[in-house]
């Protein structure tokens, strides 16, 4: 577990490999499998060429990272994306673990964003579609912020890999780590983009 203060954790690198990949990332390793690997699951990430993820660190009305404490930018993205963490192999970051896994056939890049929800956290718990409600809500409100398009490398009109990272100040049997599919709501125009899935995690 990577964390700052006690503050922000970001999830371990393999878990959360194991959250984009979804079911196919048990499959990777026994017997590992050659990329690409679509045929084991349509609905995840693509498996060669260059792919890159969308990380949102979210606040809310009443929970908000302590920005003094919490990990930079430059450290979350160092952590996801770096190159140079040699002393955490093999779990370095999303980057090298993928292009070790991969053979060199995929190569993960990433950018780190921020959003303020308009409720507080709470409210996002009441309903079962909180998650949807909230993501929707925050790629909304980057919609003139963000290019979506750069987010689907395949250019399937999915964007490949989205991770939220929320306070732990609300309910944990809620805001666990988690891979969900897009299901109940419906998105805003999102430059023509899609969701199949997306991963959550907070600083529990």
């Amino acid at each position: 577990m990577i964390q700052k203060k006690n503050v922000l954790n970001t999830v371990p690198i393999i878990c959360l490999g194991a959250l984009l990949l979804g079911a196919a990332y048990g499959q990777l390793h026994t017997p590992m499998t050659p990329p690409p690997i679509t045929a084991l699951a349509s609905d995840i990430l693509p498996t060669t060429g260059n792919v890159r993820a969308l990380v949102v660190v979210v606040d809310f009305a009443d929970a908000k990272y302590d920005t003094d404490r919490r990990l930079s930018d430059e450290e979350i993205s160092s952590y996801l994306f770096g190159t140079d963490n040699t002393e955490f192999y093999p779990c370095e970051s999303l980057t090298s673990y993928f292009d070790r896994a991969s053979y060199g056939s995929l190569h993960m890049t990433g950018n780190v964003f921020h959003y303020t929800a308009k409720g507080t956290i709470a409210s996002y718990e009441k309903t079962n579609d909180g998650y949807e409600t909230l993501v929707r809500e925050v790629l909304s409100g980057l919609n003139d912020t963000i290019d979506y398009t750069d987010y689907d490398s395949d250019g399937d009109g999915y964007i490949d890999a989205l991770c939220l990272s929320v306070p732990s100040r609300g309910n944990a049997d809620f805001w666990y780590g988690c891979t969900a599919s897009w299901w109940a709501s419906t998105l805003p125009d999102l430059d023509g983009e899609k969701l199949r899935k997306l991963s959550d995690h907070t600083a529990h």
